[in-house]
């Protein structure tokens, strides 16, 4: 690294060392670890852009923490925590587009916006209500990329079982879209009540445009529309708290249907009866939140087990197949 020294009048390499301070910054004393650079060829001490930026914020996060005051390390929390950006965020918040990106660069936020950041930082659903009623001043995916984030703490904190099974079926397929997860959940609904005669998971569905839909599983991956699931978060994903029997469905599901395009699944799910009833009455391309029955859909998979003459999880490929034969005609 090279600065300026004005002693030696040139670009010189430099050596930085540490010390601990105590300074009077706004009338309040403080301690602090400060930073300052050293000339390697006269020994002259000063201080380069980003030593002078680690000690504004360094001293600055002291003073925060002397008065109760939320520090830059938190606001980047809330920025990770939320996946939401600095200017987003500050919409969200109701504030000026840089006053979280000032608060970052060391200005100590008044208390008042402190305690709006802390409660935020502590609590998700206070950072929902913010995100409720300032959506419209920020991107449709900056929002929906923080709902997911916050729909993810609240999965994780349920220790949710539908949630572990998706996260269960991005690692093993590597590569899926959330219309293609949605449609395997289905499946592994519909099959696990009639071939292990009980729910899977309680989540229930509904009788989405594009076909059935688990809302909550929908919140989490919505940004990522049509593309496929970012599966870094879940590549080393193995722990899934189910039963040897559920797990076994799970990916017999996914061996029989995964190799299916989401818009295939889709085409599949529009076939089906429970799907089909609970549309009854709104048109084609009409929104709807109908909540497709239990009952029906555990009617229509013990038809389907009898018709195709499903004796174990192994042979749910015939329907698969059967049903790409159909949806290939239309």
């Amino acid at each position: 690294m090279e600065n300026y020294c004005n002693k030696c009048e040139k670009l010189v390499s430099y050596s930085t060392k540490e010390k601990s301070v105590k300074e009077n910054i706004d009338g309040k004393e403080v301690s602090y670890i400060k930073k300052y650079d050293i000339c390697d060829i006269c020994g002259t001490v000063f201080y380069s852009e980003d030593t002078y930026n680690y000690n504004i914020i360094t001293a600055s996060n002291e003073i925060r923490r002397k008065n109760g005051i939320i520090t830059t390390t938190q606001i980047e929390e809330i920025l990770k925590k939320y996946n939401i950006g600095k200017k987003p965020l500050s919409y969200v918040l109701g504030w000026g587009e840089v006053t979280i990106i000032r608060y970052l660069d060391g200005q100590i936020p008044e208390k008042v916006y402190s305690d709006v950041l802390l409660k935020v930082l502590e609590d998700p659903k206070e950072m929902l209500k913010y995100l409720e009623t300032n959506k419209d001043l920020i991107t449709p995916v900056a929002y929906k990329k923080a709902v997911g984030k916050i729909t993810e703490i609240k999965l994780e904190e349920d220790k949710s079982k539908i949630y572990l099974i998706a996260k269960h079926i991005i690692a093993k397929m590597g590569d899926i879209t959330p219309l293609s997860l949605q449609k395997l959940l289905y499946y592994i609904d519909g099959f696990s009540k009639s071939l292990l005669d009980r729910n899977i998971f309680d989540s229930r569905c509904e009788a989405w445009v594009h076909g059935p839909v688990y809302p909550v599983i929908y919140d989490r991956f919505s940004y990522y529309s049509y593309n496929s699931i970012d599966n870094e978060d879940f590549n080393d994903y193995k722990d899934i708290d189910i039963s040897t029997d559920e797990i076994k469905l799970v990916d017999a599901v996914v061996d029989a249907f995964g190799c299916y395009s989401g818009k295939v699944l889709e085409r599949m799910t529009h076939i089906s009866e429970p799907w089909i009833k609970a549309r009854d009455g709104v048109l084609e391309n009409e929104a709807s939140n109908n909540k497709i029955n239990d009952e029906d859909i555990q009617t229509y998979f013990n038809g389907i087990v009898k018709e195709y003459n499903i004796i174990s999880v192994k042979d749910i490929g015939k329907y698969s197949k059967s049903m790409f034969k159909q949806v290939s005609k239309m």
